[in-house]
């Protein structure tokens, strides 16, 4: 068995926490103890770790030094094995959009003259990424301090892949990029993935057994003509997809003539109170049963109790849903539940 801990969309800030934010990260940290047994545990932030692309003029330092200090060090302090089986991607909210490269101020990219192959040859070339990527210019400084410790892993501008053992099989991990093409005011089939980084991570990670992929915008995010080449991709080669954004719990199996994938999209575990009881502050994890099952459970922060317990009111079955490992109906096996 494989497990894998969602936690997304941190949403940190360049100041200090405050006293919800504080007590809720105090109560993670604790319940995450009974989830991370064995040492062969992953954890997957999908994006948006912070605020602001990180930067706020009042404040000295960055939103992932608040990160580090008020989170991950304190995280790895209780487990030390999960400093190099901790995977992160940047969102929307990862990006600098004072400094977003001109073609995306303009939105979809015929708008800017450019077309899809174009903008591929950018994300393949070592000048074009330095070019497009200057509005993630915090996260990918705080990015290479991060992977710095891992060891089978291959970090470029765009996407990270990492290969490591759990179980006896050798699991490959894609981190990719699913904000780099963004700009204020993205819209539904706005944004680019590009079958570039994918392929190039898919080609680090041709000898796993199993392969797992994590960007922040679910697959209906991107526009039309890159979700048509990367879809494909993604459901042949990786059985577990992991995203954030929506800030709401969606689990399904994908299931087309290319193949069969979890996917995945976690909760928020932003950190501020709810202003609504339809909405809820949690976290997901997925037990992956390769060529048999997916167990996911959902946990659910009860901000008067300060404690995470089972999120019954989406999963009544001790907040755990199971999904078929081989084939699945996506009408039979899917469901949507709003939190923050």
């Amino acid at each position: 068995m494989i497990r894998v801990i969602q936690i997304s969309d941190l949403h940190f800030e360049a100041k200090a926490l405050d006293y919800d934010r504080k007590r809720l990260f105090d109560a993670l940290l604790e319940d995450l103890k009974s989830w991370l047994a064995t040492g062969e545990e992953l954890v997957t932030i999908p994006g948006d770790l912070v605020e602001k692309g990180g930067l706020e003029p009042d404040f000295e330092g960055t939103a992932y030094d608040v990160l580090e200090t008020e989170f991950l060090e304190r995280l790895f302090k209780q487990h030390d094995f999960l400093r190099t089986r901790t995977f992160i991607v940047p969102g929307n909210h990862d990006v600098n959009r004072d400094s977003t490269f001109p073609y995306f101020k303009n939105g979809i990219m015929e708008k800017a003259g450019i077309g899809y192959s174009e903008v591929m040859e950018l994300q393949s070339k070592e000048s074009g990424q330095s070019a497009i990527l200057v509005q993630m210019k915090t996260y990918s400084d705080f990015k290479e301090r991060f992977y710095e410790g891992f060891k089978d892993v291959e970090v470029t501008p765009f996407e990270v892949s990492a290969v490591l053992s759990v179980d006896g099989k050798r699991i490959g991990i894609s981190c990719l990029d699913s904000s780099w093409f963004g700009s204020e005011g993205d819209r539904l089939g706005d944004l680019i993935l590009g079958q570039c980084q994918v392929q190039r991570s898919l080609d680090y990670l041709k000898d796993t057994d199993l392969k797992l992929a994590v960007f922040h915008h679910p697959l209906e995010h991107l526009w039309i003509e890159d979700r048509r080449r990367v879809e494909p991709l993604l459901h042949k080669h990786y059985k577990l997809i992991l995203n954030g954004h929506s800030h709401s719990v969606r689990s399904f199996n994908f299931q087309d003539i290319y193949g069969c994938s979890l996917v995945s999209i976690s909760q928020s575990t932003l950190g501020k109170k709810p202003s609504s009881f339809d909405y809820y502050t949690g976290y997901t994890i997925v037990d992956v049963y390769p060529g048999d099952k997916y167990e996911v459970h959902y946990r659910k922060y009860r901000w008067e109790h300060g404690d995470f317990v089972d999120n019954t009111d989406i999963a009544p079955e001790s907040g755990k849903k199971t999904f078929p490992g081989r084939t699945a109906n996506r009408s039979q096996n899917s469901f949507h539940q709003h939190s923050l």
